[in-house]
């Protein structure tokens, strides 16, 4: 069977699901060497990058719910990679930091990414096909912020 006759290329939405669930599986077996998944992984990024992060900032970031980001964040906090503390400002509140392990493991999480994007092509794209598909990305969030 021919690869392009298994769906439905003609729809939008049809090849983001490919494309996503094909990202998704090629950076889960590349991942699957530091005991991560994706959604763990962007985790941990977010949580490097922006630093005393509490749990619903975390969760409306990803778009993942507050139950999803518990099971993920306790994972991390499990393996070592993130610090759940208390709040400086607020004691009745907790905040995510990466550990030392963490911060290491986050260079090569990045590493990953970048090598799918390159066996993908994406830096041969032009520039204005990231602002068109970032674009894109920000009105689906408008549309289903309106329906809730």
């Amino acid at each position: 069977m021919n690869i392009r006759d298994m769906y439905d290329s003609d729809k939008f939405g049809a090849n983001l699901l490919v494309f996503h669930t094909n990202y998704k599986k090629f950076i889960n077996v590349e991942l699957a060497r530091y005991d991560l998944n994706l959604v763990q992984a962007l985790c941990l990024v977010l949580i490097d990058r922006d630093g005393n992060l509490n749990q619903k900032i975390l969760a409306d970031k990803l778009f993942l719910t507050k139950g999803a980001i518990t099971k993920t964040v306790n994972k991390l906090v499990d393996e070592g990679f993130v610090l759940r503390e208390k709040s400086s400002k607020d004691k009745r509140k907790y905040v995510l930091n990466t550990t030392d392990e963490g911060r290491k493991i986050v260079p090569h999480i990045m590493e990953i990414n970048r090598k799918w994007e390159m066996e993908m092509g994406l830096n041969e794209l032009p520039p204005e096909f990231e602002d068109i598909f970032r674009h894109l990305a920000l009105r689906s969030i408008e549309l289903n912020l309106k329906i809730r």
